[in-house]
């Protein structure tokens, strides 16, 4: 019998630290955990749902996901795992997106949707405050200048 290898004894020991909620359910199930097929990842998030939040999962998928790529292996994190999320949560493509790059928006981790559609959100308030502030602005400047209307255009004068 043969010792195993330093990169061997590195895999069994990520793979025994990662063994978190997607390894003990795999383990259930008998599915296989290093590596793993997008299709069992998939199966985990749906049937893990009710009992698990968004959050958690999301958490449970980027550990499967950086245990298989840390180690030279397929993400097993694919579009078929982000569609099962975007059938429980469901995210839009911002709306400062371009229309050809919002299908791509949907093949993206759902964490990095969840992340880009709050950012791009708020981005969206932080520019509408500073719109709604330069137009005030511009709206008491005009008012507090004497002789123009305040629409900008001068008012005629009076004759003397």
């Amino acid at each position: 019998m043969s010792l195993p290898s330093p990169v061997q004894i590195a895999v069994a020991r990520q793979y025994l630290e990662a063994h978190n909620m997607f390894g003990r359910w795999a383990t259930v199930r008998k599915f296989p955990v290093l590596p793993t097929m997008p299709a069992y990842v998939a199966e985990f998030v749906r049937d893990t749902y009710p009992a698990a939040t968004i959050e958690i999962l999301i958490g449970a998928t980027e550990e499967v996901s950086r245990l298989h790529t840390g180690n030279g292996l397929a993400d097993p994190v694919t579009c078929e795992v982000t569609t099962v999320f975007q059938g429980i949560r469901a995210i839009a493509a911002p709306r400062s997106w371009p229309a050809e790059q919002k299908a791509r928006f949907l093949q993206l981790p759902y964490g990095l949707q969840s992340f880009f559609a709050e950012h791009e959100a708020q981005r969206e308030k932080q520019i509408r405050r500073a719109q709604n502030a330069a137009a005030l602005t511009r709206q008491q400047l005009n008012e507090a200048q004497p002789g123009k209307a305040p629409n900008g255009a001068n008012e005629p004068q009076p004759a003397a």
